[in-house]
């Protein structure tokens, strides 16, 4: 499809839903050169109206705001911001349905739900506004690199596990003119078949998962001496949901010549963050505020200049159920030096690299790869069905044997193991031995993340024993 004919279909789809992204997007394409002056302001004038609408609105804040001895009207100043409670993840589970706004009849919302990259289903809604702008300022950010909104994409991303939301995928990518390969299915004879398919699609960019496009660069850079690939150069390759590392960042420049861009974000609160053609790492002020805290709580012996550092996050926009100094679990290495100022002359603060979010991958004895992000659209699945599995983490201990630490929730029974097993062995293969354990808590990792999964395995004796199971049909 034409991006132009693409780009008039979502936008109606989406004013359909109440989501004017196209008149957001030209909003930021102005703010982006405001003062730092000009910046603090407006982040300024939206904190005061949305924390005034949080205690007017929304049960949880009213409560623990009181309980606290906290008015609205006592928060004059960034320093008496600071003051407020924070949110986490745990929060936002256990107490969905106190931080759902009242009065919010005849606006339009979105209704969602994510595992993040902590194994823990949360859901959440957002006013379809409050999306519209996340999306903005994607595409802001993808403007940077000549990429418009629309434009024709490659993706390697994951699929969702029910046939429904499958369906809807599929959609989206016909509507959004992308072209997908699922990062479960990296076979080399799927990734030559998906070259072959952008040969005559010839995308603008690509998108995915960083261990998955390097995956699928190392493939490209083996072949390229022998072939010639039409749709390379690409305009940039976006990155989302893992950590770029420089290696990653590296493999993907030399196989698809163009840049690198990275992206992060979270479903639950959109854009963080993107980077620009002059290596700024650009955060979206006009939508969120960014603070970091020391990793671990009322540490006095870490200072908070010198990282690692947690993100605290607050949406400005999403006044359906507002994150207000939300700490989602991620991971930098400094705390932002508020007297960088990009080379490009986009005044927004810059961030360092997020360090916090890297994923394993999985190895199953056929040799499979696939990216540990698998897990989470488990957790997607399992948030879905009600199927009383309320939060897990996934542990390689050997090539065939992966265990499950599972915490239940009220629906749980024998027919939930039963199902969690079916749709894992599905994914995994037959010769992958499943163990579930269940546990009252899920232990935090040294850093105060919850990691969805961890490998025991080491690269060189994975593929003997690949190479060993292949001939035998055994592990031992």
């Amino acid at each position: 499809m034409k991006p132009e004919w693409s780009r008039k279909i979502f936008n109606m789809i989406q004013r359909s839903y109440g989501a004017y992204m196209e008149e957001r997007l030209h909003e930021l394409e102005k703010t982006q050169w405001l003062s730092r002056d000009e910046l603090r302001e407006m982040q300024w004038k939206r904190v005061t109206e949305l924390l005034q609408h949080a205690y007017n609105n929304v049960p949880y804040y009213k409560r623990i705001w009181k309980e606290a001895g906290i008015h609205p009207s006592d928060i004059c100043s960034w320093d008496d911001f600071k003051k407020l409670p924070l949110l986490n993840k745990s929060l936002v589970q256990n107490y969905y349905d106190e931080l759902l706004a009242e009065g919010m009849e005849g606006i339009p919302l979105y209704y969602s739900g994510t595992s993040g990259s902590t194994g823990t289903p949360m859901r959440f809604v957002r006013t379809q506004d409050a999306k519209a702008r996340f999306w903005a300022a994607m595409y802001r950010g993808y403007s940077w690199f000549g990429i418009a909104m629309c434009d024709k994409e490659a993706r390697l991303f994951g699929m969702p596990f029910d046939r429904t939301s499958r369906f809807k995928e599929r959609a989206k990518d016909w509507v959004m003119n992308r072209r997908r390969l699922s990062v479960f299915e990296m076979t080399e004879e799927n990734m030559q078949a998906f070259t072959q398919q952008l040969n005559a699609f010839q995308p603008a960019y690509l998108q995915g998962y960083p261990s998955a496009i390097s995956r699928f660069a190392e493939f490209i850079i083996q072949k390229k001496e022998n072939v010639r690939y039409s749709w390379i150069p690409l305009k940039g390759v976006v990155t989302t949901s893992e950590v770029l590392t420089p290696t990653y960042k590296t493999l993907i420049e030399v196989a698809f010549e163009c840049p690198a861009i990275n992206q992060y974000g979270a479903a639950e609160i959109g854009l963080v963050a993107i980077s620009c053609p002059q290596g700024g790492f650009h955060t979206v002020p006009e939508n969120i505020i960014l603070e970091t805290l020391p990793v671990i709580e009322n540490d006095l012996t870490q200072d908070v200049n010198s990282g690692p550092v947690e993100v605290v996050i607050t949406d400005l926009h999403n006044y359906a159920m507002p994150f207000i100094r939300y700490k989602g679990g991620d991971l930098l290495n400094d705390s932002p030096d508020e007297s960088r100022v990009c080379e490009c002359g986009r005044t927004s603060w810059l961030i360092d690299t997020v360090t916090g979010r890297k994923n394993s991958l999985v190895v199953t004895p056929e040799g499979k790869v696939l990216p540990g992000m698998i897990f989470d659209y488990l957790a997607k699945w399992s948030l879905k069905k009600d199927s009383g599995i309320r939060q897990f983490v996934a542990k390689q201990v050997a090539l065939d044997n992966i265990i499950f630490y599972v915490v239940k929730d009220e629906n749980f029974s024998e027919n939930s193991l039963k199902m969690f097993s079916e749709i894992t062995h599905e994914h995994l293969g037959p010769s992958v031995k499943i163990d579930v354990e269940l546990v009252e808590t899920i232990p935090l990792t040294a850093t105060g993340k919850l990691m969805n999964f961890s490998s025991d395995l080491a690269v060189n004796n994975v593929l003997a024993q690949i190479n060993k199971f292949q001939k035998s049909g055994s592990i031992g």
